[in-house]
């Protein structure tokens, strides 16, 4: 009871102060702290990653989130962070069927100072893991390296990339996950810029190899994405179109062999 006097209170003082009754006061007037350039980059220092989406499916629909920080302004040392969730979203009460975390810690060198697009990431530590316990448990840990490129010219471009890892500390339920899923993958992104209607037409394709070594052909994944934006440059979001045929989609049913297609926004 205390606590919502005195929020009532602290809204009442609020709302009578000259600052909230006049939105047209500037920034800079009114008594808030003013934050360096160097100061605001701190508070908030995220930049994008890896793609995200979000894909309406039958009978899962797929969620995908990515971001990445940088601990040192001059030193290229990276958290990144990524998340994906099946959700069975057309089951009653919407449940979810399986969230993987992926956080992982990476040096990144340019390859190219003019192309971001251009580098090789040094893996020192990346976990993968369902956060749950017991039998529905599935973890493991890696390390490795990614290294990828950007060609481009004044209506295309074409992005390569290239990772492998070597994986420790698997969980016991899944002590026999690198039968399925092999250390590498790879894929290509083919970017247009000149279709009037379809600003950024993107094509990408990825591959994950199977068995131990990646030597298992039958056990290869493949994910198909195709996204486009109508309208020009005034829809934030892309439409985005996947298709996926392989195992390890999620880490609880990594020997399950799936084949979805699903569509949604590409962020």
């Amino acid at each position: 009871m205390k606590i919502i006097i005195i929020y009532l209170l602290s809204s009442i003082i609020f709302i009578s102060t000259p600052f909230a009754q006049d939105s047209h006061v500037p920034l800079e007037d009114s008594h808030l702290p003013q934050f360096s350039d160097h100061e605001k980059i701190d508070r908030f220092n995220l930049s994008y990653y890896e793609s995200m989406y979000i894909l309406i499916g039958n009978p899962t629909t797929k969620i995908k989130f990515s971001f990445k920080y940088k601990f040192f302004r001059q030193t290229p040392i990276y958290f990144g962070y990524v998340q994906n969730i099946l959700w069975l979203f057309f089951e009653e009460s919407h449940p979810f069927k399986d969230t993987n975390f992926n956080p992982r810690l990476f040096y990144r060198l340019d390859l190219d100072e003019d192309d971001p697009e251009d580098y090789l990431d040094l893996i020192a530590y990346e976990h993968k893991s369902n956060g749950v316990g017991e039998s529905a448990s599935r973890s493991y840990d890696s390390l490795g390296a990614k290294i990828a490129m950007r060609f481009e010219n004044s209506n295309w471009s074409l992005r390569p990339y290239f990772k492998g890892l070597y994986r420790y500390n698997l969980d016991e339920p899944n002590i026999d996950y690198e039968e399925y899923v092999g250390p590498f993958e790879a894929g290509i992104g083919v970017s247009t810029f000149f279709v009037e209607r379809l600003d950024r037409a993107e094509l990408t394709y990825r591959f994950f190899t199977g068995g131990k070594w990646g030597g298992d052909i039958s056990k290869m994944s493949h994910e198909l994405g195709f996204s486009f934006r109508l309208f020009g440059k005034n829809l934030t979001p892309s439409i985005y179109v996947q298709y996926f045929s392989g195992y390890s989609e999620s880490l609880l049913s990594f020997k399950d062999r799936e084949d979805m297609i699903r569509i949604g926004f590409l962020l």
